[in-house]
Protein backbone atom coordinates (compact mmCIF):
# COMPACT_ATOMS: atom_id res chain seq x y z
CA UNK A 1 0.00 0.00 0.00
CA UNK A 2 1.12 3.55 -1.12
CA UNK A 3 1.51 6.55 1.80
CA UNK A 4 -1.96 7.92 -0.10
CA UNK A 5 -4.26 4.79 1.13
CA UNK A 6 -2.67 4.40 4.41
CA UNK A 7 -3.48 7.90 4.99
CA UNK A 8 -7.48 7.44 3.69
CA UNK A 9 -7.81 4.59 5.82
CA UNK A 10 -7.01 6.49 8.65
CA UNK A 11 -9.25 9.79 8.04
CA UNK A 12 -11.90 7.31 7.46
CA UNK A 13 -11.40 5.17 10.59
CA UNK A 14 -11.71 8.16 12.41
CA UNK A 15 -14.25 10.03 10.95
CA UNK A 16 -16.16 6.63 11.37
CA UNK A 17 -15.38 6.45 14.89
CA UNK A 18 -16.29 9.90 15.92
CA UNK A 19 -19.79 9.54 13.71
CA UNK A 20 -20.64 6.55 15.63
CA UNK A 21 -19.58 8.11 19.31
CA UNK A 22 -22.22 11.37 18.09
CA UNK A 23 -24.89 9.25 17.24
CA UNK A 24 -27.24 9.53 19.91
CA UNK A 25 -28.62 6.67 22.16
CA UNK A 26 -31.01 6.19 25.05
CA UNK A 27 -30.82 4.07 28.06
CA UNK A 28 -33.76 2.38 29.76
CA UNK A 29 -33.79 1.95 33.41
CA UNK A 30 -37.00 -0.56 32.86
CA UNK A 31 -35.24 -2.49 30.50
CA UNK A 32 -31.68 -3.54 32.64
CA UNK A 33 -31.93 -7.23 33.20
CA UNK A 34 -29.61 -8.36 35.87
CA UNK A 35 -29.34 -11.97 35.06
CA UNK A 36 -27.70 -11.26 31.66
CA UNK A 37 -25.66 -8.24 32.56
CA UNK A 38 -24.40 -11.09 34.94
CA UNK A 39 -23.76 -13.55 32.53
CA UNK A 40 -22.21 -11.16 30.02
CA UNK A 41 -19.71 -9.89 33.25
CA UNK A 42 -18.46 -13.68 33.50
CA UNK A 43 -18.18 -13.74 30.59
CA UNK A 44 -16.06 -11.03 30.15
CA UNK A 45 -13.66 -11.60 33.16
CA UNK A 46 -13.29 -15.12 31.62
CA UNK A 47 -12.59 -13.84 28.10
CA UNK A 48 -10.18 -11.92 30.18
CA UNK A 49 -8.09 -14.61 32.07
CA UNK A 50 -7.56 -16.76 28.90
CA UNK A 51 -6.40 -13.57 27.22
CA UNK A 52 -9.29 -13.89 24.56
CA UNK A 53 -9.20 -9.81 23.54
CA UNK A 54 -11.40 -9.91 21.44
CA UNK A 55 -13.98 -11.38 22.73
CA UNK A 56 -13.83 -9.43 26.08
CA UNK A 57 -14.21 -6.70 23.49
CA UNK A 58 -17.49 -7.53 21.51
CA UNK A 59 -19.09 -8.62 25.19
CA UNK A 60 -18.10 -4.76 26.66
CA UNK A 61 -19.84 -3.69 23.23
CA UNK A 62 -22.38 -5.96 23.77
CA UNK A 63 -23.26 -5.03 27.71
Amino acid sequence: MNRRTVIFALVLAVVASGGYAAWPRYGDLRGFEPAEIAELETAMWRDHYEKRYLALFGHLYQM
